[in-house]
């Protein structure tokens, strides 16, 4: 239960979805920080301080300023985005925590249940290895492995096949999963201590209540249907909250069954509550009860149906494989190759590379291409990279700046700067 390993995707999973949610969080709160968390606000840190008697630790003991307090979300806004991309992700996962962690102890006033979830997920998650896959730092991994490869003149390694598995402890999932266990249970126990759930009519409360509710349903007062349906609705949400933990743990299938539920139960909150990012932060915390291989799986079909639906073509890479900056070249762009869709091929090769590209000359040769379905004329350099952005979404960006006047030209000159300054082939 607490030992055994599993596939790294799955606190991969976890921190992109929760690094985002940290950053919508904070993004929906940066239009109102001055006047929630600094000194000009209705509530300034000497009354807080006061009030708490410095029990609560926050940083925002010290930023008290308009600015200050403006800076300080930035700074939690690049910490969460670099969580959720994956670069420095153990770092980016303890500052993201203590950030969220400060502006909930600054205010208390203005938190809400999902705060506490998104809190302790954060924690959970900077205990976890979650930069091992899908991520910036498990990208520049491979890239210095591929340029030892390329040093001892090996083939350069393709980012477009599935990686085999990365090894993780279980520990701190399973310690995601009894927390929200623990979540569910103890919301159950709470709820019994109040009539409007016993008697059914708690949800039908909730609709009726203006702040809360997205829409007007006065309508359910005067509807036998929607009352019943609502109070079945009411009771079967406290059975499943109390119940969350036996269904989790008793069978896989009634574990999804409990998974199913949840997300029917905090999908009509999405579409019929505002309660910010509440539903969202929940449906996010049932992937820590997911099976590891799913995910696996799921890099598979997506990399196969984006292939079949988007990305039909395919785009055959010449290189001069003793040039060292096209060896790199070639060595990103084959990492940034999520979907297979290039075909590498160094320029020593002679016999593979003219039977592509019979018009190529090798005195042309820096980095040209072609599309094989259409049998288009070889294009070198800036060109070229632009033509791979057609298949390789990473570097779509470089493709659409080329539009821009001046842009492709730039490039080529730069291109053909550093291609010399590297004694590339030219």
């Amino acid at each position: 239960m607490l030992f055994k390993e599993i596939d790294a995707r799955h606190y991969a999973a976890l921190r992109i979805i929760f690094g985002t949610l940290a950053f919508l969080t904070l993004l929906g709160l940066i239009g109102e920080s001055t006047f929630y968390y600094a000194d000009d606000g209705w509530f300034p840190i000497k009354l807080a301080v006061d009030i708490t008697n410095k029990k609560e630790w926050t940083l925002l003991h010290t930023i008290t300023s308009p600015v200050g307090v403006k800076l300080f979300f930035l700074a939690a806004m690049a910490a969460s985005i670099s969580m959720a991309v994956g670069f420095y992700s153990r770092l980016a996962s303890w500052v993201t925590f203590i950030c969220i962690v400060s502006l909930h102890s600054r205010n208390w006033l203005n938190t809400y249940g999902g705060d506490a979830v998104l809190r302790l997920m954060l924690f959970y998650l900077g205990l976890s290895p979650s930069g091992l896959a899908w991520s910036a730092d498990s990208l520049i991994k491979r890239f210095r492995a591929g340029a030892l490869r390329l040093e001892k003149g090996e083939a350069p390694p393709r980012f477009g096949r599935s990686a085999p598995a990365v090894p993780a402890p279980v520990w701190p999932l399973r310690l995601m999963q009894i927390q929200v266990c623990l979540i569910y249970f103890t919301s159950g126990l709470a709820k019994l201590h109040g009539v409007d759930w016993l008697n059914g009519s708690a949800l039908g409360l909730a609709l009726l209540n203006p702040i809360f509710a997205k829409y007007n349903f006065s309508w359910i007062q005067t509807s036998s249907i929607a009352a019943f349906f609502i109070r079945v609705s009411t009771w079967m949400t406290l059975i499943w909250e109390i119940s969350f933990p036996l269904l989790v743990v008793a069978h896989r299938w009634t574990r999804w069954l409990a998974i199913a539920i949840g997300i029917a139960v905090h999908g009509g909150i999405i579409l019929f509550m505002q309660i910010h990012w509440f539903g969202y932060l929940m449906i996010g915390t049932y992937v820590s009860l997911l099976p590891s291989g799913a995910f696996r799986w799921l890099e598979v079909s997506g990399k196969r149906w984006a292939r079949q639906t988007f990305l039909r073509k395919r785009i055959r890479v010449i290189y001069d494989g003793e040039c060292s900056f096209c060896c790199q070249a070639v060595l990103l762009i084959g990492l940034l190759d999520w979907f297979g869709r290039l075909e590498l091929i160094p320029s020593e090769a002679e016999e593979s590379w003219r039977r592509h590209a019979p018009n190529l000359k090798r005195r042309d040769l820096d980095l040209a291409l072609y599309a094989v379905p259409n049998g288009e004329k070889p294009v070198a350099g800036m060109d070229a990279f632009c033509e791979i952005g057609r298949v390789v979404p990473a570097l779509a960006p470089l493709r659409w700046l080329a539009y821009l006047p001046g842009v492709r030209k730039l490039g080529r000159r730069l291109y053909a700067w550093i291609s010399e300054q590297r004694y590339c082939v030219a």
